[in-house]
């Protein structure tokens, strides 16, 4: 009995596999919503509609004549009774694939009024109440609960956009973590503890996107000497929310690794991270990087510590995540056409 309840494991893909197979059959007198609209009317913010409906199957898209994407009507109601109970602390991997019959059990075990209204609040109040959520997410880490982390992090992806994600939420949560660390009130096995989870969950949110680019290539690292690598994964996301193909490196990349992988592959961009922990010797290092490239190919740093290699040539330095990915999906629209 206890493992027909628990219906978020093979068997119940399967069952959702089934569920959507069934689907397919575009509805003759249903309304229909653009992902706008769906978004609009259900609270849930267009990019995590994008990434149910890739990893999850759901909700079911149809194409119209033109080629554009629409919805059925009937997906607004799944859509915010799934908000709300992601918000109530289980993960879209527990909800999403799960039977109408079993979201409504478990919807009605929690015997309250809804909360999803917190995913229909203006975008700025959403960044306002998910800067709320960092001393639970520290808190989290203060007592290495890797499932609460994931929870928070997860809830706050649902909410947020994922550019906003990034930058709303992640990254002031790295500046808390280390003005912690710099006042003695977390140690190092925190910090450290702390980026492995966020990285883990930031590899796993960037794949689905992955899976379906056809953009660009960009190869992103850090160079040798550089002990953070958050900060270029977040730049992996928004290149790979923008439509480009990503190879990630990762930390301690020499320069003619990245050389040789310009040769091989046919990149477009190169992405560095720089901290201020590596601000002092970071001109030098991109000034032979740069040499090392070919001029086609862009290169591009970011992080706290960028600011050390503005005025290089040929070298574009990213002030924040918004504007690389709007750099990037500009770039990505000329390259295709």
């Amino acid at each position: 009995m206890r493992a027909r309840a628990n219906r978020t494991g093979p068997d119940a893909k399967g069952v959702f596999r089934r569920m959507t197979r069934t689907s397919q059959r575009k509805p003759s007198s249903e309304g229909m919503l653009t992902i706008g609209a769906l978004s609009r009317a259900a609270g849930v913010p267009v990019e995590t509609i994008r990434t149910w409906e890739r990893r999850y199957q759901f909700p079911v898209a149809y194409r119209k004549s033109s080629g554009h994407r629409i919805y059925p009507l009937s997906s607004v109601s799944r859509l915010r009774r799934v908000a709300e109970a992601i918000s109530r602390g289980h993960r879209p991997a527990e909800v999403l694939p799960i039977t109408e019959e079993a979201l409504d059990k478990l919807l009605a075990a929690f015997g309250s009024p809804p909360v999803f209204d917190s995913y229909r609040m203006p975008a700025a109040s959403r960044r306002r109440e998910s800067q709320a959520a960092i001393p639970d997410l520290m808190d989290s880490v203060r007592h290495f609960d890797g499932e609460r982390i994931r929870r928070i992090l997860e809830l706050q992806w649902t909410r947020l956009e994922p550019i906003p994600f990034l930058d709303k939420f992640v990254a002031p949560f790295l500046v808390a973590l280390g003005k912690a660390w710099v006042k003695r009130r977390i140690d190092i096995r925190h910090e450290h503890f702390a980026s492995g989870r966020i990285a883990d969950f930031l590899c796993e949110m960037r794949r689905p996107y992955e899976e379906g680019a056809r953009g660009p290539w960009v190869a992103l690292a850090t160079l040798p000497g550089e002990p953070h690598e958050v900060g270029i994964l977040m730049a992996s996301v928004a290149f790979a929310v923008a439509g480009w193909r990503v190879i990630y490196l990762g930390r301690d990349t020499p320069q003619e690794q990245l050389a040789l992988l310009a040769r091989d592959a046919d990149l477009r961009a190169v992405a560095i991270g720089v901290s201020k922990a590596s601000a002092g010797k970071a001109a030098a290092a991109v000034r032979g990087l740069r040499r090392a490239l070919p001029n086609r190919i862009e290169l591009v740093v970011g992080g706290e510590g960028a600011s050390a290699t503005r005025g290089i040539a040929g070298v574009r330095v990213s002030g924040n995540l918004l504007s690389l990915e709007k750099w990037a999906r500009s770039l990505n629209a000329q390259v295709g056409g």
